[in-house]
């Protein structure tokens, strides 16, 4: 058995499924499982709390997350990328919010999830003022409510929580921060054998992006 850790939202949320990057994550993982063998059994849990698993080896692998030299003292990644995020900066629509770059935040209340990295430019910007919630569709609600001027986000996540809550014309994007690799890791705590499951799993990523497969996963909700 495989203890995997992901993101709660939005399955444990009362929703009917898990939106385009959680299920298309799940597919993949199940998938390479089914080819090494493995059982994987998820669990969806804040994402401060499964990178707290793993760090302290109650998880076994992690995934997708962003990869950073903090991230890799406690976890061993796979080289081979499963999804790509495209982080954006959303304002409610119609509020005039105006930014030329990502360091333009600084001017204002920024919503964030706790735990999730934003990348390297955003984590140089120094004077941030930050308003924290555990999951996306609560910082979605914080932004309409007015408890954060702009919130920080992968676009397919923020938008999918926008549908559900009938509010997707209320916001829009004002800034594309980038485009990046969204990873699998494995806890350090299990030795040895974390190194040989990120060895194995990033030969089938491979495989299956040479088969099709990865691509036919992530077109299933129009995801790269």
């Amino acid at each position: 058995m495989l203890r995997v850790v992901m993101d709660r939202e939005p399955a444990e949320q009362g929703q009917m499924d898990a939106g385009p990057l959680y299920s298309t994550a799940r597919t993949i993982v199940f998938e390479v499982c089914r080819r090494l063998g493995l059982t994987p059994r998820i669990h969806n849990v804040p994402w401060a709390r499964a990178l707290d698993d793993v760090y302290h080896g109650e998880a076994d692998m992690i995934c997708g997350l962003f990869r950073n030299p903090e991230r890799e003292a406690y976890l061993v990644f796979c080289d081979y990328p499963m999804l790509w995020e495209r982080t954006v900066v959303v304002a409610r629509a119609g509020k005039a919010v105006s930014l030329d770059s990502v360091a333009d935040l600084r001017h204002f209340v920024v919503g964030v999830v706790r735990g999730y990295d934003y990348g390297e430019r955003f984590n140089r910007i120094a004077g941030l003022t930050l308003e924290s919630a555990n999951d996306n569709q609560l910082l979605l609600r914080k932004l309409l409510a007015g408890r954060c001027e702009v919130i920080m986000g992968n676009w397919d996540v923020i938008m999918d929580q926008a549908i559900r809550l009938g509010v997707a014309k209320d916001i829009e994007v004002v800034l594309e921060v980038e485009r990046a690799p969204l990873f699998l890791a494995f806890s350090r705590k299990l030795g040895d054998r974390a190194e040989a499951l990120a060895s194995e799993f990033d030969r089938v990523l491979r495989e299956m992006e040479q088969d099709g497969t990865l691509v036919r996963l992530r077109g299933v909700w129009g995801l790269e």
